[in-house]
């Protein structure tokens, strides 16, 4: 590397320079250096010229990028009044379309970061209509599950790595994707985290084969049940189970409003 006290400012550029050409890259998945390369020369030059543009607040959204869909917010259920009014005006809906038998599908909803994988780029929820691009993660050990572009998922963390490596110093999963997906240096506990593979991104239709159905007086009944087995077959830390009603003649019945759709929610632990 060269020596930071001798870089002329034409040699500052052009390492910055570099440094741009890299970021750009990487937001289609590319890699064309290591990344320990990287961080090397970020924090170089960011030491000889910290009022550089590219060092400025300004510059660390640099990979905000618009949706080509919004996400819409899915409804949080706490307590069983709320449960309880979700599957009634399913049933009403349902009535209303003459289909007598409704049936809904829970999964585990883990506790982790939203994001879309789609067109080759993964990118986080952010605002709903403008996320972070976070495609480079896979190039630093991100992992996918079940494949490439299926949608709607949750970036997560193994929770045997947060048991073993993070609990100590931070009280959720979540902090350690929350360093990974919203830093441009990664802090360590977010280098581990991927380097080690445990860092995942989980599409939400690769949990749809393993999912519960049944009725909603079964919902009612068993929906705790449910999230303990859940919660004991996954490595993830989980924060409720997602409730959907399947009949798609039922969801369009049903339908939705700018902010969210009125066929799903989320039934949410006590912890959360």
């Amino acid at each position: 590397m060269t020596n930071e006290s001798k870089m002329t400012p034409e040699q500052i550029n052009e390492k910055i320079a570099l440094l741009e050409k890299v970021e750009r890259a990487t937001l289609t998945g590319d890699s064309l250096i290591p990344y320990t390369e990287y961080i090397q020369l970020f924090n170089e030059l960011q030491k000889i010229a910290p009022e550089h543009p590219f060092f400025q607040p300004e510059s660390c959204d640099k990979r905000k990028v618009e949706l080509s869909t919004p996400f819409l917010h899915i409804p949080q259920m706490y307590t069983a009044a709320e449960l309880q009014s979700f599957i009634e005006r399913a049933h009403r809906s349902a009535k209303e379309v003459g289909i007598t038998e409704l049936i809904f599908r829970m999964m585990p909803r883990f506790d982790g970061i939203r994001a879309r994988d789609e067109n080759n780029m993964l990118i986080t929820k952010g605002s709903g209509r403008y996320g972070r691009n976070v495609t480079h993660l896979l190039q630093w050990g991100l992992k996918i599950i079940g494949g490439r572009n299926l949608g709607q998922g949750q970036i997560v963390l193994l929770q045997s790595h947060f048991e073993q490596h993070c609990k100590a110093e931070h009280p959720s999963p979540r902090q350690v994707i929350m360093a990974a997906v919203g830093s441009e240096v990664l802090p360590p506990i977010a280098e581990q985290a991927l380097s080690t593979g445990s860092l995942h991104f989980v599409p939400d239709v690769t949990l749809i084969d393993n999912c519960w159905k049944g009725t909603g007086r079964e919902v009612l009944a068993q929906w705790s049940s449910i999230l303990q087995q859940f919660t004991e077959q996954s490595d993830y830390m989980l924060e409720g189970l997602m409730l959907e009603v399947i009949d798609p003649k039922i969801r369009e019945h049903l339908g939705s409003t700018p902010s969210y759709e009125r066929w799903n929610a989320i039934i949410k632990t006590p912890a959360h």
